[in-house]
């Protein structure tokens, strides 16, 4: 039996979504770049993937439009050179991905958060030129209430994370940009930065995104047929999408109370907001990572809040931003559903676990 419950890292494209992407290839393989008609072409089902992109995740194309990229790391490539120099605020608890593109571009400054992950707002007013904030913590499953945060800084360009979110949860509306990544949602690659139309900054941003893709040759070339795939894999996440929130709420709380017969609790309580799509199990005393490759040899797939000691060298970052100790920051298991988990996966994690544990 092979069980899948890292969907956060990566998710399983449906057979239907290979297959529409196999045909794309097939058919706008050629540069979209060039001047003759199968480029013509290729830029016109790109136009066209935008428009499908922004109905399955924001029900109202009209308001945004799309700057496509390779991957959510280009996006916040893109960004950094874009705001380089400008006053940038973020979090303690933001993707790695996030900070390592930002640390030396920007004056970044960084919001606490409390026990819970949620992040706190500063008791002295701050103007920033921009701030960049995720919508669900990928490690541990906070859920963020974004509006309320950037309300806080009306003057500032707002932008949403929502690499965990996007094809899930509905986003937040007062983002001025939300970055999301097909991989999370079941499309083979392919990544967007999805920007409001009245926002004064959006003609600006893809105008320096082409200069660094077409003039600098600092991003690849935009894949038409990733970009046809990843917006046809969007739409059908929207079709379900109640109905497999649904679901996986389910999932969540028949693993959680699984879990607790043998006194293995999530990271986060119950009343704090948090996703329903990732669940971080608090292992005290125990290297997740070793956890995670036992599990592995059962035919369980799921991840560390952290790699252990001996391999990163170091505790997990989110884990220490909500206040555990060095050594509790090995500890974390992160399990992840996606639209396809089922009951039978979660009560195999659940009888493995415990074995798992018992022979740690």
């Amino acid at each position: 039996m092979s069980v899948y419950l890292d969907c956060a890292a990566a998710g399983r494209p449906e057979k239907e979504v290979v297959d529409f992407y196999s045909n794309a290839i097939l058919e706008d393989y050629a540069n979209q770049e060039g001047v003759h008609t199968l480029a013509y072409r290729a830029r016109k089902h790109l136009s066209s993937a935008s428009t499908e992109l922004l109905e399955a995740l924001t029900g109202t194309p009209g308001k945004y439009r799309v700057i496509w990229a390779a991957s959510a790391t280009e996006c916040f490539r893109i960004l950094a050179g874009f705001l380089k120099g400008k006053a940038v605020i973020s979090s303690t608890l933001e993707h790695p991905a996030l900070t390592a593109n930002f640390k030396k571009e920007t004056l970044l400054h960084r919001l606490e958060c409390d026990s819970c992950g949620q992040i706190v707002l500063p008791g002295t007013p701050l103007a920033p030129d921009a701030v960049i904030l995720h919508h669900v913590q990928s490690e541990i499953g906070a859920l963020q209430d974004q509006r309320k945060l950037f309300a806080a800084f009306p003057d500032a360009l707002t932008i949403s994370d929502s690499v965990q979110s996007a094809g899930k949860l509905p986003l937040a509306e007062n983002a001025d940009i939300h970055i999301v990544s097909g991989i999370k949602f079941g499309s083979p690659g392919g990544a967007a930065m999805i920007c409001r139309n009245d926002s004064p900054h959006t003609a600006k941003l893809e105008r320096f995104s082409a200069q660094m893709r077409s003039s600098d040759y600092l991003l690849s070339r935009i894949s038409v047929p990733l970009c046809r795939a990843m917006a046809f894999a969007a739409g059908r996440c929207a079709k379900e999408r109640e109905l497999c929130l649904k679901k996986v709420s389910e999932l969540n709380t028949l693993l959680k109370s699984l879990l607790a017969e043998f006194a293995v609790r999530p990271l986060l309580p119950d009343s704090a907001p948090q996703s329903p799509y990732i669940i971080n199990f608090f292992l005290p005393g125990i290297q997740s990572a070793v956890i995670v490759r036992m599990l592995s040899g059962r035919g369980i797939h799921c991840a560390s809040g952290s790699a252990c000691a001996a391999e990163a060298g170091g505790p997990s970052p989110a884990l220490l931003a909500i206040g555990k100790s060095k050594n509790d920051a090995y500890s974390g298991l992160r399990i992840s559903f996606d639209r396809f988990s089922t009951e039978n996966d979660v009560t195999f994690l659940a009888f493995e676990l415990k074995k798992a544990l018992k022979n740690y």
